[in-house]
């Protein structure tokens, strides 16, 4: 989770919601059938995804675009969607909840989502750092080198994390629940 401490961070979030509030947003229909298991779990007519990113670090910009097309095939399977029911906004509201009053699909608000580079915000240096956003953003903030080294090293928990921010993003506060708890129900849910 992100606090608004610097002004180059609030002018980014500004700029970034500006872009992401004026473009269209698509509701995903669901497949009708389950995905197939292994490593192509996308819907053969589903649309590429292509994840927006305003991260400037090449590295970065890679490992985000693998774990975010990760991210989406998981979040198509009811199980790792279900994950959307496990945690409430502030209001005690089941985020599953948020995303029925959008009409959209877990997958489908996770593609809205945008990926900025985080590299000039001061939580960027906090150890094992690696995203982060305020809940009820659409901007997720990419600790680029981090994020990339994490994402090399371990690219399912990079899936995972990417996925944990957007439950920040549909409104999910943190502490309580932990950073920690948050992942760890990602991962249970979503990651075999």
């Amino acid at each position: 989770m992100w606090t608004r401490e610097s002004g180059y961070g609030v002018a980014l979030v500004a700029a970034t919601l500006t872009l992401v509030t004026s473009a269209p947003v698509a509701s995903q229909d669901r497949p009708s059938s389950p995905p197939a298991a292994g490593p192509a779990l996308e819907h053969p007519t589903a649309p590429p995804f292509v994840p927006m990113s305003l991260i400037r670090h090449k590295g970065a910009q890679t490992a985000v675009r693998r774990a975010a097309e990760g991210a989406v095939q998981r979040l198509e399977r009811p199980e790792c969607e279900a994950v959307f029911s496990d945690f409430t906004d502030k209001a005690g509201r089941p985020l599953a909840a948020s995303l029925q009053a959008l009409g959209q699909s877990g997958s489908a608000f996770f593609r809205t989502i945008v990926y900025a580079d985080g590299a000039g915000l001061a939580r960027c240096n906090d150890q094992g750092l690696v995203a982060l956003t305020v809940p009820g953003s659409r901007v997720v903030f990419v600790c680029g080198r981090q994020f990339a080294r994490d994402a090399f090293a371990r690219p399912l928990h990079a899936e995972a994390v990417l996925i944990h921010e957007a439950l920040h993003s549909l409104g999910l506060g943190e502490d309580p629940p932990s950073a920690l708890e948050i992942t760890s129900r990602v991962v249970a849910r979503c990651i075999p």
